[in-house]
């Protein structure tokens, strides 16, 4: 006889693990269903957001890839794209990591 074991991965999609729907809220939910439900087959996983490396490198792909774009726009129209600020620290980090 086959047995069919399904499990529940919940995945959440928040970028603070400090907030309170991530730290308190999700996991009080999932408590109670598993403890209604008396269903041990839900897996809470870690927050978007605690993986802090994956995080950073998705906004550096992103940034990346629009600074191509506008440097790309830039170029056609004669001129280059100077950021300032927090910005320009991004793109500094950025070139520097491409380097």
């Amino acid at each position: 006889m086959l047995t069919c074991q399904q499990q529940v991965f919940v995945h959440p999609f928040f970028l603070s693990p400090a907030g309170r729907h991530a730290s308190t809220d999700i996991p009080e939910i999932i408590n109670t269903w598993k403890n209604d439900a008396d269903n041990d087959n839900v897996i809470l996983g870690r927050v978007l957001g605690a993986n802090e490396n994956a995080l950073f490198d998705a906004i550096v792909n992103t940034v990346s890839k629009d600074l191509e774009k506008e440097d790309g726009a830039d170029q056609q129209n004669g001129g280059s794209t100077q950021l300032s600020g927090f910005f320009r620290g991004i793109q500094e980090m950025i070139e520097a990591e491409t380097k």
